[in-house]
C-alpha cells in the first residue's frame, strides 16, 4: 500500500481507508500461504522484519523527496522496485475495497505476485590488508523469503565492489577473499548519476540515489550518538525441514559498555524447543569496524557503518549495519 502511495502520489492519508487495507490483506494474504517457504516456523516473522525495515527506508526517501522537489525521480525508482521485486505495475492498478484492480478491469484482482528468489551473498575471510574504499552504500536485494532485504556494500577505487559482512573490511586479506568467497565480489562504475554493479557472473544491476534501492552508509566518527537497543530477526535452514527464528537484541548501555541477547526457537519434524543467550562486555567502534570484548576475555571484531536518512543523505542512528545484518533501532 505505502508503494502504490508513492508511485501515485497519494499524499492525503484519508485517501486510503481501512477497507483498502484489508482488501489489499484478503487479497495477498492467500498467495503468501500458498508459499512453502512461509510455512516453517519463523518464516513469517522473518518476512515481517524485512518489510518493516523496507517500510521505513522507504517511506523516509518519500519524504526526504517531497522536501528536496525531486519526487518524479524517487517514484520512478520506487515503481521500479516493485515492478522488479514483486511484479506490480502501481502505474496500472487502482486501489478499492477489493484491493488492487486492473485501471482496464472493474475489480479484478492483479496477478500473482512473483516470489523473489532468496539472496546468496557469501561471506567473506578477512585477515589483513585492504583495498582503498571509494565509499559505503547499502542496497535493496531480494529477501527471504518474499520480501526485500539491505545489505551493505563498499566500492573500492580501484572499480571492485564487496558485499560487506561480518569481518572488518579494514583486515581484509582481498586474494584470500577471493578464493574463498569469490560470490561477494564484482566490479562497478558510474554512469551519470548511476551505479553500475556486475557481480562475478557477469549480471549488471544499475543502483540510483533517491531511486529507493540504493543509499549511503557512513563509518562511526563520534559525531552522532548510538540509540540504546537495536535488534535483528534472522531464520534458520527452511530447505532441510528444520527452521529457527532468532530475536538477536543487542543494547548500548553507555559509552563503553553493551549487553546482548537472543531468543531462540527450533523446530524440525520430529521436536521443538528454544532457548535464550546473553552476554555482556565492553565495546569501542572506530571507522567500520564494531570491537566487543565479552567479560570471559573473548574479543570479537565486526564490520560496522550507519544508516542514511533524509536528502540530502546524512547518517542515521535509527539503521546500522553490524557483522553485514540490519539492526533497527528499538528504544
Amino acid at each position: 500500500v505505502l508503494g502504490y502511495m508513492i508511485v501515485n502520489n497519494v499524499q492525503n492519508d484519508k485517501a486510503v481507508t481501512a477497507a483498502m487495507v484489508q482488501g489489499v490483506r484478503a487479497q495477498f494474504g492467500p498467495l503468501l500461504a500458498q508459499n512453502p517457504r512461509l510455512n516453517a516456523a519463523g518464516a513469517p516473522a522473518q518476512l515481517g522484519e524485512e518489510m518493516k525495515l523496507l517500510c521505513v527506508v522507504v517511506q523516509a526517501g518519500w519524504l526526504a523527496a517531497i522536501k528536496e522537489k525531486s519526487l518524479p525521480q524517487y517514484q520512478q525508482g520506487i515503481s521500479t522496485l516493485f515492478k522488479n521485486q514483486y511484479s506490480l505495475d502501481f502505474s496500472a492498478l487502482r486501489l478499492t475495497d477489493q484491493g488492487f484492480a486492473r485501471l482496464a478491469e472493474p475489480d479484478a484482482a492483479p496477478r500473482k505476485a512473483a516470489s523473489p528468489t532468496a539472496s546468496t551473498s557469501a561471506q567473506p575471510t578477512a585477515t589483513a590488508g585492504a583495498l582503498a574504499p571509494e565509499g559505503w552504500f547499502f542496497r535493496a536485494i531480494s529477501g527471504y523469503p518474499a520480501a526485500v532485504a539491505f545489505e551493505p556494500v563498499v566500492l573500492f577505487k580501484n572499480g571492485e565492489y564487496f558485499e560487506v559482512q561480518e569481518e572488518p573490511v579494514e583486515q581484509l586479506n582481498v586474494p584470500a577473499s577471493k578464493r574463498q568467497r569469490p560470490a561477494a565480489w564484482g566490479t562497478w562504475k558510474k554512469s551519470g548519476a548511476t551505479y553500475l554493479l556486475t557481480d562475478h557472473q557477469g549480471k549488471t544491476a544499475d543502483y540510483r540515489l533517491g531511486a529507493g534501492n540504493w543509499f549511503p552508509a557512513y563509518p562511526y566518527s563520534g559525531g552522532i550518538t548510538l540509540k540504546k537497543g537495536y535488534e535483528k530477526t534472522s531464520g534458520g535452514d527452511y530447505a532441510t525441514g528444520t527452521s529457527a527464528l532468532a530475536v538477536s537484541k543487542l543494547h548500548f548501555l553507555d559509552a563503553t559498555h553493551f549487553s546482548q541477547g537472543t531468543d531462540a526457537g527450533i523446530m524440525s519434524v520430529n521436536a521443538a524447543g528454544g532457548k535464550k543467550t546473553s552476554a555482556a562486555g565492553t565495546y569501542k567502534i572506530h571507522g567500520n569496524t564494531l570491537e566487543l570484548t565479552y567479560a570471559d576475555g573473548r574479543v570479537v571484531q565486526k564490520s560496522f557503518a550507519f544508516g542514511a536518512t533524509g536528502s540530502p543523505a546524512r547518517p542515521t542512528a535509527t539503521l546500522i549495519f553490524i557483522g553485514g545484518d540490519a539492526y533497527t533501532d528499538i528504544d
